[in-house]
């Protein structure tokens, strides 16, 4: 991959990956909040940060070590009871660190995209439990400069 970032790539061969996965089925996947994101249980990415400098891009260097983070949102919406939306939201949560264990590269995008931790939200909303994990997600990647 050459400078700039991985961070959109990364992005979309995820998401390619998650809305094949047969554990993942009817979950929507999107690159941004969706505008379902009130009105049903789905997938998405938020932000991205990267909390280093390049600092490895010296004269001469023909490579950039990146590493970001990427915000991570799955939801489940609408179960009968708090012990269903806390167990949906483990089922995906599942899936996703099975996928990442199958390939942490994505594709050999990047060197790997690891689950770095997350937080949980359960909450009761218009007569239905919600459940919501916002989860961390660790990338690092060399970028071959030009």
């Amino acid at each position: 991959m050459t400078a700039g970032s991985t961070l959109a790539v990364v992005k979309a061969g995820l998401k390619t990956r998650w809305e094949a996965r047969a554990g993942l089925s009817g979950i929507p996947v999107s690159l941004g909040i969706p505008p379902h994101a009130l009105t049903q249980s789905a997938i998405w990415f938020e932000s991205a940060r990267a909390d280093d400098e390049i600092d490895d891009m010296r004269g001469g260097s023909k490579q950039v070590t990146e590493e970001f983070t990427l915000d991570l949102v799955i939801q489940a919406l609408d179960q009968d009871t708090d012990s269903a939306a806390d167990t949906k939201i483990v089922s995906l949560l599942a899936e996703i660190q099975a996928d990442l264990a199958e390939d942490p590269t994505v594709g050999g995008v990047v060197n790997w995209v690891v689950l770095d931790g997350w937080e949980h939200a359960l909450g009761w909303w218009q007569g239905r439990w919600h459940a919501r994990l916002d989860v961390d997600l660790r990338v690092r990647a060399h970028l071959d400069v030009p």
